[in-house]
Parts: C-alpha cells; structure tokens; sequence
C-alpha cells in the first residue's frame, strides 16, 4: 500500500521541509493543493503550466526525497451559492 498526504497540512514548511518529512513518515506520494481554498505553498499552477524548467525542478525535488507526486488538487466548494 502506498500512502498519500495533501501537503496542506504543512504550509508552514517550505516544499522541500515537507517533502523530507514525508519521505521520514514513510509517506510515498504527494498531493499538492494549487489553487481554491488550497493555500498553495508548494506548486504554483501557473509557473508549472508556463515553463519547463520549473516542472523538471519539481520532478527533480520529488525524486531527491524518494517521493512521487500523487495528484494536484484544487479544493472548492461547487455547491455554494
């Protein structure tokens, strides 16, 4: 089984602060929030979408701590008015 985490939950940690600390829980694949109620602190979808340096830098961190990414999450409630 592999086990996931919205990263989130660290916005008070740097990308590569919270990649780490997965990487020591035994945490195998990240979520990152990028955009809704998410407060984004480790993926920005623009830079991503934009330029190919800052997707290698990324895949490059991910495999650095041993990490894949698990999906992209964009948080909202589509139900509120």
């Amino acid at each position: 089984m592999q086990i996931g985490l919205l990263t989130d939950a660290f916005e008070h940690l740097t990308r590569s602060e919270a990649l780490a600390w997965c990487a020591g829980h035994g945490i195998s694949r990240v979520e990152f929030g990028t955009g809704g109620y998410s407060p984004a602190p480790h993926a920005d979808l623009a830079e991503l979408s934009a330029s190919a340096a800052a997707r290698d830098a990324l895949a490059g961190e991910l495999a650095g701590h041993g990490v894949a990414l698990g999906a992209l999450n964009v948080s909202g409630n589509p139900l509120h008015p």
